[in-house]
């Protein structure tokens, strides 16, 4: 039995999974001065930065089907080709790297597989940027943006569950010392 990793949508309907091409992503600038004017009472000008960037909604469906949320996470996700050089400086570091990010080793990514059917590449979603936006935002961003891909079970799922054990992990002041 075949399972497809990705499906073609459009519209509005959001779900996890989905994947929005160069959504807008705002950043504000601001700095530590900012923050003691505004106790004060003040209204300092405030820059606000917009950066472009592939995002994959994380908010989980049943969350946006019963509008259970204002605002929706989204992490960025990049082409695999266009960030190895970052992954090391030698083509065995870089693949140890990849083999790494594919078997869940580095808890802060995760791996996409391609798809030449829908003109996909190895991608890798990012979980210590992700910034959340207004659904509606998201939502209407979508419906502009014609078809776009979603990932589809068991896909979506391991995501997921990739993302909450990022956020699920704890670190001990101390631990147990190994055994020897």
């Amino acid at each position: 039995m075949e399972y497809p990793w990705y499906a073609i949508v459009s519209g509005e309907q959001l779900q996890q999974g989905d994947i929005l091409r160069e959504f807008p992503q705002p950043y504000l600038e601001l700095k530590p001065s900012h923050i003691k004017e505004l106790r004060l009472g003040k209204h300092p000008d405030i820059n606000i930065k917009i950066k472009t960037q592939d995002v994959i909604v994380m908010t989980q469906s049943c969350d946006l089907e019963n509008s259970k949320v204002d605002n929706i996470i989204l992490c960025p996700i990049y082409n695999l080709a266009e960030i190895e050089s970052e992954l090391g400086n030698s083509k065995n570091d870089i693949r140890g790297m990849k083999e790494k990010i594919r078997t869940g080793a580095i808890h802060s990514m995760h791996m996409l597989n391609k798809s030449d059917a829908h003109e996909i590449d190895l991608q890798v979603v990012g979980f210590r940027n992700l910034f959340s936006i207004a659904k509606e935002v998201a939502a209407t961003f979508a419906k502009d943006s014609g078809d776009r891909a979603r990932l589809l079970p068991p896909y979506r799922e391991h995501l997921s569950q990739a993302f909450a054990r990022y956020f699920m992990r704890v670190g001990l002041p101390s631990d147990i010392g190994r055994f020897k």
